[in-house]
């Protein structure tokens, strides 16, 4: 993989991870293609060809969040759309859900408000930054949270 595509990962992954923290515990109806185009910095000129590779990209994004666990996914429809998507516990452990033993970590628990600044912000190498930060976070926690 490129570095233009780890980089598009990281929007694509942050931007969707937010939209469903911010839902939580419900879910939502995913497509891909407006996934892909909705997580690109505001402040770029793609080419066509570029725009077509951040909706396929999107689409790759969401089924591997789904097979390593980080989303549940309702069902596929032809065209990447993706119906009843919501975190799952290991989701939201990215995101900062804390089980009772972890409250104190405030620095951990605030990944998911520094994720949505980041978003809104649209800073490319900080949104590389957290993402880094929510799966090394996440690969911590995880074992505590599922003991």
């Amino acid at each position: 993989m490129n570095t233009s595509n780890f980089d598009a990962f990281n929007r694509i992954t942050l931007h969707l991870l937010v939209k469903l923290f911010e839902v939580f515990p419900g879910h939502l109806d995913v497509d891909s293609n407006a996934l892909g185009l909705d997580a690109k910095p505001k402040d770029t000129n793609e080419t066509e060809d570029e725009l077509w590779e951040s909706m396929i990209l999107a689409g790759n994004t969401v089924t591997w969040l789904k097979s390593e666990g980080f989303i549940e996914v309702g069902s596929v429809s032809y065209g990447g759309h993706y119906s009843q998507v919501r975190l799952t516990l290991k989701g939201l452990t990215l995101l900062g859900y804390a089980p009772p033993t972890m409250e104190n970590d405030s620095k951990y628990q605030n990944l998911a408000e520094k994720a949505q600044s980041v978003l809104a912000d649209g800073a490319r190498g900080a949104v590389t930054e957290v993402v880094k930060e929510l799966f090394v976070g996440g690969l911590r926690y995880l074992p505590q949270v599922f003991t």
